[in-house]
């Protein structure tokens, strides 16, 4: 493919033009899971889930968040508590939009 701008590459006085690669669409699996059927991230998250997750996200960082003695899980619970705290900024959720669930008019 050609790329609508080339730019000029001066290289020990030799002058060559080359193109900026365009890499296909094709490569990046994650876009059939934004991009489907036209949607590209709209508000999935209704006003009481978007405030339920702000708290959780507060609470699940703050200090009086629960903590165990297994490291690992205190790291998962911390991992969740940002993703929801995220989301209820952002409006959209991934595994809402998964399952085709939309809570945005509740």
């Amino acid at each position: 493919m050609i790329c609508k701008y080339p730019r000029i590459v001066a290289k020990l006085s030799l002058v060559r033009i080359t193109t900026i690669p365009q890499f296909p669409t094709n490569l990046y699996p994650y876009q059939t899971f934004f991009h489907q059927r036209g949607e590209s991230m709209q508000q999935n998250l209704g006003k009481l889930d978007r405030i339920f997750r702000f708290i959780l996200g507060m609470w699940w960082l703050s200090p009086l968040a629960p903590s165990f003695q297994i490291i690992w899980l205190n790291w998962i619970i911390t991992i969740i508590g940002w993703i929801a705290l995220i989301e209820s900024f952002v409006g959209w959720c991934g595994i809402h939009h998964l399952f085709h669930v939309n809570n945005k008019n509740q």
